[in-house]
């Protein structure tokens, strides 16, 4: 009993495997939806493409849907997982900045947090079609 126990603690000790997270598009669908709640936007609409998260949503306005789309991409310079709202419109025009930091510190929050544990950030972040993958060494 004594050598099955210490051969638990040696293989958790020894050899530190990284840790993998994937998220998938609809799983982060899911995450969207449920932070949309009792807010003013209608709808929203995930991809995960090559290299960033293209988002569509529909926002109420003063009794008018707005159609926002934006592209969240990773900041490969920062030294967290910062996360910058590129190529924002509403209803066809460019957002202005103001809108866009909004978007960017929503955004940022939520991911941010999916990319943390206890031990810290995630190492690496990979952005595929359909999926992001977080790795923790």
């Amino acid at each position: 009993m004594k050598a099955c126990a210490a051969v638990l603690v040696l293989a958790f000790l020894g050899t530190a495997a990284a840790v993998e997270l994937v998220i998938t598009e609809e799983q982060l669908q899911d995450a969207l939806e449920a932070a949309i709640q009792d807010t003013r936007i209608s709808s929203v609409e995930v991809n995960i493409l090559e290299g960033y998260i293209s988002l569509t949503a529909v926002r109420r306005v003063l009794d008018q849907d707005v159609d926002i789309e934006i592209e969240l991409w990773l900041d490969p310079g920062a030294d967290e997982n910062t996360w910058t709202v590129r190529n924002a419109t509403a209803n066809g025009n460019p957002m202005n900045e103001n809108r866009i930091e909004l978007w960017n510190i929503w955004l940022n929050t939520g991911m941010k947090n999916m990319a943390r544990t206890e031990t810290g950030r995630a190492d690496t972040i990979t952005i595929e079609p359909g999926r992001i993958t977080f790795v923790w060494d």
